[in-house]
């Protein structure tokens, strides 16, 4: 745990009276990054893929999993509703495979031209018009049409002898 989610405990000897803190803390299982596979991005602003490593201890599990398993419990709590309030949430999709879920997902936070079905390859394709989406800019062109994975290339070329390696990774 970290001081921003146990801001609501004192000290030893001073009693924590709940009815009186006004903010709920709900810890949710998430394992560590080491325990899925995804992303991380420094930073720079570099994006690199992280393979999974050892299974995740006890019942955590893989952060995207966590909302994949609340959203299908919300879709069917309202699945029969007919209220018009209830209707946003029947319209919203959620329907990523569980098998490399993490990767399906990127692909909607890299985004798309919607005219064409196609994804964006960079920032300088996004448009204000309505006619693309992204989920955020920083990783617009991660993720390319005929399956190339920015974030997972490996390359060591230093062309210019200065450290930098843009073949790895993706900034």
């Amino acid at each position: 745990m970290n001081e921003t989610a146990s801001f609501w405990e004192r000290p030893e000897g001073d009693p924590i009276k709940p009815e009186e803190i006004q903010t709920e803390v709900i810890f949710l299982p998430a394992c560590s990054y080491l325990e899925r596979e995804g992303t991380m991005t420094n930073s720079m602003r570099m994006i690199q893929w992280r393979m999974k490593g050892p299974e995740p201890l006890g019942d955590s599990k893989p952060d995207y999993l966590i909302p994949d398993m609340l959203w299908k419990k919300i879709r069917e709590l309202y699945a029969d509703s007919n209220e018009p309030k209830d209707q946003i949430i029947k319209l919203l999709t959620w329907n990523y495979p569980k098998y490399h879920m993490v990767e399906y997902i990127m692909r909607e936070v890299n985004g798309y031209d919607l005219s064409t079905g196609k994804l964006l390859n960079g920032i300088g394709e996004i448009k204000d018009d309505g006619t693309t989406n992204s989920g955020m800019w920083i990783y617009a062109g991660v993720t390319r049409d005929g399956g190339t994975h920015m974030a997972k290339r490996r390359g060591q070329e230093d062309e210019g002898g200065m450290g930098i390696y843009p073949n790895y990774g993706w900034v």
